[in-house]
């Protein structure tokens, strides 16, 4: 799959889902990663948004909506700086 090529570490990708789940790595806080990817013009998720019972602990972890980019190759691109973003602080 296209994320597998361009996104390394830890997923669940449901094979017909429109959404990664995507776990950082420890060296990563949501808050942290938030702030230097909209500085660098990515506009991220948390997984904690989106979680459907408030009561159940917060992952470190990301929604990736990998259906609502038409464009292919944009895709591609996004995830390609999401990983390299991700990866270089490690």
């Amino acid at each position: 799959s296209l994320v597998k090529t361009r996104l390394q570490g830890a997923y669940d990708a449901p094979a017909d889902g429109i959404h990664v789940w995507y776990r950082l790595p420890g060296h990563w806080n949501m808050a942290r990663l938030l702030v230097t990817a909209r500085a660098q013009g990515l506009h991220l998720a948390p997984a904690e948004a989106f979680r459907a019972d408030p009561s159940l602990k917060p992952e470190n972890a990301l929604r990736i909506s990998i259906g609502a980019i038409a464009e292919r190759r944009e895709l591609e691109l996004t995830l390609s700086r999401l990983d390299r973003l991700i990866r270089a602080d490690a």
